[in-house]
């Protein structure tokens, strides 16, 4: 009979310990679970901070060759402007 006892009592602690090894595996799946999901919520916030610093560079870069086109468009006309008003001057005097 204490065999048997024993026998129980072995089989209980075995059983005991393997529950709760497998209780404490569960915590720690759950808890690199929860690491991982915080570093790839993290991943994509920086993601997005990134995209949106990207895409404003790119804009401001785009605004930039915009204006740099335009100026150099009125510069131009300016010029064809000036040149067709000085040749009017230089017949005007002649004239008189």
């Amino acid at each position: 009979m204490k065999t048997i006892k024993i026998i129980g009592s072995i089989f209980i602690c075995s059983f005991l310990a393997t529950a709760t090894f497998a209780q404490s595996e569960q915590r720690e799946e759950k808890k690199r679970k929860e690491k991982r999901e915080k570093r790839d919520e993290r991943e994509i916030k920086e993601n997005e901070k990134r995209e949106i610093k990207e895409k404003e560079k790119r804009e401001k870069r785009e605004q930039k060759e915009v204006r740099d086109v335009r100026e150099k468009r009125e510069k131009r006309e300016a010029k064809e402007q000036k040149e067709k008003r000085e040749p009017r001057e230089k017949k005007e005097p002649k004239e008189n």
